[in-house]
């Protein structure tokens, strides 16, 4: 239900419209088909076997306009799935109704304008299935994976005040003035001086960064949204505090705390958190922070609205460098709720969703190609 509500508002900011009924939803897209044709001996308009092949480009060019808003990942499961999505069109495109068509008589073309029904549900079936593939090692099981993610809402923040330096050169000048007179035969002089004085002034200015300290939130709800996702998608998902008890390594709960003080892991906790992951034979670790922004109201429905920021990486750990294979954010998500809590708790739940959605689409993506 969560996902639908995302895709109804990215469908709103796109130009598509969502149709549905909770339970069962579809995106509507339009789609534009533009075939030649011959009119025959004894008629001048297009035959219905013209038409209908137009139909059917126009709802392929629909099913493409819709794909062209998925994530580049994404975007590059279904590139590699198209023949075979649109050989079987009317599994992915379930309705067409045309709203437009017309001749060109010079080009000898006809066009058509439908607006189609995305079964969305399949189609992401589909991007699955070939992403799970993509996912399998050898043996026939998926690729392992760990991860760290935490949840975290601002505690305290320390602001500072702007420090002004100011530098001044102050530089003095004399100029003199003489002159000269004769009187009764006698020579006089006379002399005046003037100072003037320059300064130049200049400086820096010098601003701190605010220091934010967080209090880390239970990270139950997300471990469960991604696991989810993760498993649905081929890979084989070990919960990290099972990796510690086995392999070692540094307890989630130091992980914690060093996110609730930076946005980074020190060199030492990911140093122990990687080696102890790959003695317990993990090939994939990912880790990243939900931060929780502060609730308004949603100008449309009137509930209680929550923003999730979202950063994160997938490393491959397999060899002696870790190496980034994926990597989201930041990217914001919406949540909204009667109160803060609920909110909150749908925005959490979202996120983790849409970047676990993201990072999967992003490795399986790379077998695809």
């Amino acid at each position: 239900m969560l996902r639908q509500v995302f895709f109804l508002l990215a469908a709103l900011l796109l130009g598509l419209s969502w149709v549905g009924d909770g339970a069962s939803a579809a995106v509507q897209a339009e789609g534009r088909g533009e075939v030649p044709y011959d009119t025959g001996i004894f008629s001048s308009k297009p035959n219905p076997a013209t038409r209908q092949a137009a139909v059917v480009e126009a709802k392929k060019n629909a099913l493409a306009r819709y794909a062209s808003n998925f994530s580049p990942a994404k975007y590059a499961l279904f590139r590699a799935d198209e023949p075979k999505i649109y050989a079987d069109l009317d599994q992915y495109v379930i309705d067409a109704l045309v709203v437009d068509e017309g001749t060109n008589k010079d080009a000898k073309t006809y066009f058509t304008i439908v607006r189609a029904t995305i079964n969305d549900a399949r189609l992401d079936a589909v991007l699955n299935d070939r992403g799970a593939a993509n996912a399998q090692a050898v043996g026939g099981k998926g690729t392992a994976i760990s991860y760290l993610f935490v949840a975290r809402e601002t505690e305290s923040a320390k602001t500072f005040d702007t420090r002004r330096t100011d530098v001044m050169d102050a530089q003095a000048a004399v100029s003199a003035n003489q002159r000269q007179g004769v009187s009764g035969g006698t020579a006089k002089f006379a002399e005046s001086a003037e100072a003037t004085r320059s300064v130049t002034t200049g400086g820096s200015s010098l601003r701190k960064a605010d220091e934010v300290s967080y209090r880390v939130t239970s990270p139950e709800n997300i471990n469960a949204a991604m696991t989810d996702v993760f498993a649905s998608n081929g890979f084989e998902v070990y919960d990290y505090r099972d990796v510690v008890s086995q392999c070692g390594g540094v307890a989630p709960e130091r992980v914690y705390a060093e996110f609730a003080k930076a946005d980074e892991l020190s060199r030492d906790t990911r140093n122990a958190a990687f080696t102890a992951a790959r003695q317990c034979s993990i090939s994939v670790f990912a880790f990243g922070t939900m931060d929780i922004g502060l609730q308004d109201t949603d100008p449309v429905t009137g509930n209680k609205r929550v923003y999730v920021s979202v950063r994160s990486q997938l490393l491959d750990i397999t060899g002696r460098l870790p190496r980034i294979i994926a990597s989201v954010g930041p990217v914001q998500y919406a949540g909204l709720g009667p109160d803060q809590t609920v909110a909150m708790r749908n925005a959490l739940q979202l996120a983790a969703t849409e970047v676990a959605h993201s990072i999967s689409d992003q490795m399986n993506a790379k077998g695809a190609r």
